[in-house]
């Protein structure tokens, strides 16, 4: 069976799920309240590709590892015909502190990754890595990547019927099954407008952080690096001659306006462990959103009622997180339609 399916939201969990079902024959609209796709935090020009790292492989560092795959390999196959300014560079996350050694090698023995792809290195090896001096061992994930999430979101939703300028005002369940959303029936339904959702859904708790992150033309200094580098902040490989850096965390700012104190943030962070480039690149291109969270810090998907689902709470895993959700969307529908 083939669904007429509504999709509120055209970010990373919209557009993802867009694209799971489209490509399950489903029949997508997405329903995009702004002038364009990934109009609000996936818009950002630059995004890393990593998964979030726990000691145990537990269920939350399985979701992560699979959304983590599942984001490599539909990166690979839409590059094929999409300009997505993806590239598998690899990853360097700088050993800073006790905490994070002992988290990284307990995640090491537990995740049960082979060793060309998770290991730490030392400083002269994270050097060689990186193409920089790096002052500090650190855990080199060495299929880690990074891309265009706007450009990533318009490739995942190129099969959909896209309404732009469009805020749906209300969902209302149907009898004989399915919704209307504004009037017009659909026989499913994904909210995945990110923080909006209780606008719509009041008893989805959800909160926002506020980040900017910005572009740097590469130096002479800079242009060398060969791999992402993470210290509590982040500096992108060189794409495009720009590196992508970032970002400032703020729960308790709704502000999207770019502020001169964010750029002194990121820069004085990537002083603090590679003052070496921090010194030679200007931050340009600044861009802030507000990132969607819960309380408990993990992504909220599936069905919430019959034949309406959510997908949101991705903070800043988006990336990986939107699409593992989608998957798992897609798959609870597709049962659902052979049952």
């Amino acid at each position: 069976m083939r669904y007429k399916i509504a999709i509120i939201g055209g970010g990373l969990a919209g557009c993802a799920a867009a694209w799971c079902l489209s490509r399950q024959g489903h029949h997508v609209t997405i329903f995009e309240k702004g002038t364009e796709i990934a109009s609000g935090a996936s818009g950002n020009e630059r995004g890393m590709i990593n998964p979030r790292f726990y000691k145990f492989f537990n269920k939350e560092a399985s979701f992560y590892a699979a959304g983590f795959k599942a984001v490599l390999k539909a990166a690979e196959e839409l590059s094929q015909t999409h300009s997505l300014d993806f590239e598998q560079c690899g990853a360097l996350h700088l050993i800073t502190d006790e905490t994070k050694k002992d988290r990284y090698s307990e995640m090491i023995k537990n995740w049960g990754w082979p060793e060309e792809e998770m290991r730490i290195v030392s400083s002269e090896k994270a050097s060689e890595i990186a193409g920089t001096d790096i002052p500090a061992e650190a855990l080199y994930l060495a299929t880690s990547a990074q891309i265009s999430p706007k450009k990533l979101c318009i490739a995942y939703s190129e099969q959909a019927d896209i309404r732009l300028n469009t805020a749906i005002e209300s969902i209302e369940p149907i009898s004989d099954g399915g919704w209307y959303l504004d009037g017009e029936r659909f026989d499913k339904a994904i909210l995945a407008n990110a923080y909006h959702i209780p606008q719509l859904m009041p008893e989805v708790e959800l909160q926002t952080v506020r980040g900017q992150m910005a572009l740097a033309k590469a130096t002479s200094c800079s242009k060398t690096m060969k791999c992402n580098i993470h210290y509590g902040g982040y500096i992108s490989a060189p794409m495009n001659g720009y590196h992508g850096v970032g970002a400032s965390f703020q729960p308790w700012s709704k502000d999207v306006d770019v502020k001169k104190d964010d750029n002194r943030y990121i820069l004085n962070k990537l002083a603090e462990f590679l003052p070496h480039i921090s010194e030679s690149i200007e931050l340009e291109q600044e861009r802030a959103s507000l990132r969607t969270t819960n309380k408990h810090k993990f992504p909220e998907f599936g069905e919430v009622k019959p034949g309406l689902y959510v997908s949101t709470a991705h903070g800043s895993h988006g990336l990986v997180t939107s699409l593992q959700a989608a998957i798992e969307i897609a798959k609870f529908i597709t049962t659902s339609a052979k049952a």
